[in-house]
């Protein structure tokens, strides 16, 4: 009896070669059901169940290019990164979606605050002040 996928030297012991064999044969069927469940849902919703094709995207910004998109600094940039900008790795570089960065710049702007009304002030009481000068007499 033939396990697949083992060698000669890692064959499971003979009692659980009918074992192996039975999920092998279940594996086997499950996938047949599979297959024909996807057949049944194509011809439900008329199209293939494969991812569509992406549409043309933007191509990805540099550090640099975005912040003369964005009109900031590189350091900015790199602040914002720090603060959770969304960005792909690619290699050993970041690279940015300009639109999803404006996205996530636009949703972190708040209204300023409402200066501080000033503190009311106490009244002066002018007792026990002397007039120094005599006032025009």
């Amino acid at each position: 009896m033939s396990v697949k996928g083992l060698g000669e030297r890692n064959r499971p012991p003979d009692h659980v070669a009918p074992l192996v064999a039975l999920l092998e044969a279940q594996a086997d069927a499950l996938q047949a059901q599979a297959d024909v469940l996807r057949a049944q849902a194509r011809a439900l919703v008329g199209v293939s169940l494969a991812p569509a094709p992406a549409a043309a995207a933007a191509p990805l910004a540099t550090k640099s290019e975005l912040a003369h998109a964005l009109d900031c600094s590189i350091a900015t940039i790199d602040r914002m990164v720090r603060d959770g900008m969304p960005y792909v790795r690619v290699g050993k570089t970041k690279r940015f979606d300009v639109g999803a960065c404006r996205a996530w710049c636009e949703s972190r702007v708040t209204a300023p605050a409402p200066a501080p009304a000033p503190a009311p002030r106490p009244p002066v009481s002018l007792a026990g002040v002397r007039r120094l000068s005599g006032g025009g007499r």
